[in-house]
């Protein structure tokens, strides 16, 4: 149990109200309510006052390995039974000392639970809306593709459908950009959680693991969607190749474009959310000595993607085989973690 879920059982058990542990403790009613549900943490000496209240040691507050109270609950000379006893209850340094514990090591950037929640509701806005921008650039070709096809029949002619398929095409990728544009400056000031050692306020990994498990079902759906549209996504060219297909290439290749955009908004959407809880709980890539080989190299993805930017509009102008240079994109995708993997182990080699 974590410190909120402890509070709570310990003041059923007394048989107090919130309102009246808060009278008791000298707080509002409201503030014992957001400490029992985790949306905030008392400070020390709340901490302090609560052992002595429910007659348990600060040890058992603060750790949320220990299931059961280790100190008995006394109310008016009576120990409460089902509540095992020890006799000494650890001063205020040692409740420093283990809100602290993190910082003997290395200088860090101690996190509170507001900052937490504050960035990780930032980032679930703002993933759903990068991963527009980013389904905006993958499907930018599509309307001049089916422009093209029904130029085919007669229904519009070519000037027409080259001249609004473009125009769509050029305000489709600017729209995306931009919408990438400024997610990423509403989550820069962000940016230390993914850069520095972090330590995080008592509490605070309890919650964010909470959350974390609470997307975890949502998220391995999300990526087996998006992994599913891009596998099916390679059906429209077989039939295009091995079916009769009165519409042509450009239509299959629209259709492909449409499968692959969705997947990658799934991609995006659902990586940027697990993404933020690994930041907090600094795992996986965000561990404190990835954090540092990442620094290194953070001029290597916006580089990289404008330059794909770059050759995918010059290579489409030049040749007009619009039908063909999308496959930029697919190459690109491949090629950057192959590029990411080699420029990071030579600057580490070089450092």
């Amino acid at each position: 149990m974590i410190l909120g879920e402890k509070i709570m059982s310990l003041r059923k058990r007394m048989g107090w109200s919130q309102e009246e542990l808060a009278q008791k403790l000298g707080v509002s009613r409201q503030s014992v309510s957001k400490w029992e549900s985790s949306t905030s943490i008392p400070d020390i000496q709340k901490i302090m006052a609560l052992a002595t209240l429910f007659g348990v040691s600060t040890d058992y507050l603060l750790r949320d390995e220990l299931e059961e109270p280790v100190a008995s609950v006394i109310s008016n000379g009576v120990e409460h039974e089902g509540i095992s006893a020890q006799a000494d209850v650890p001063s205020t340094r040692a409740v420093v000392d283990a809100l602290d514990m993190a910082s003997d090591t290395k200088p860090v950037r101690f996190v509170t639970l507001d900052e937490a929640q504050e960035f990780l509701e930032a980032v679930k806005q703002a993933s759903g809306l990068m991963a527009l921008g980013v389904f905006l650039c993958v499907a930018s070709p599509v309307v001049l593709l089916t422009l093209h096809v029904l130029s085919q029949f007669n229904y519009v002619d070519d000037i027409h459908a080259t001249t609004l398929g473009l125009t769509v095409l050029l305000c489709m990728v600017a729209a995306g950009t931009g919408l990438c544009i400024m997610q990423n400056a509403k989550l820069s000031r962000f940016e230390y959680l993914s850069k520095e050692v972090l330590s995080l306020q008592y509490g605070v990994e309890a919650v964010v693991r909470r959350k974390q498990e609470a997307t975890h079902t949502v998220h391995h759906m999300c990526i087996t969607i998006g992994v599913v549209l891009c596998i099916v996504s390679a059906i429209p060219l077989f039939w295009h190749v091995y079916m009769v297909d009165y519409l042509g290439v450009d239509f299959s290749v629209s259709v492909m474009l449409l499968l692959i955009a969705s997947a990658v908004f799934l991609f995006v959407k659902s990586t940027m959310v697990a993404n933020s809880f690994s930041k907090l709980l600094q795992e996986e890539e965000y561990n404190p000595h990835e954090k540092l080989a990442k620094a290194r190299i953070s001029w290597l993805a916006p580089v990289y993607w404008l330059s794909v930017v770059a050759v995918y509009l010059i290579a489409s102008f030049s040749t007009d085989a619009w039908n063909r240079t999308w496959a930029i994109w697919a190459v690109a995708g491949v090629l950057y973690p192959l590029i990411h993997i080699v420029v990071k182990k030579f600057t580490a080699s070089t450092t």
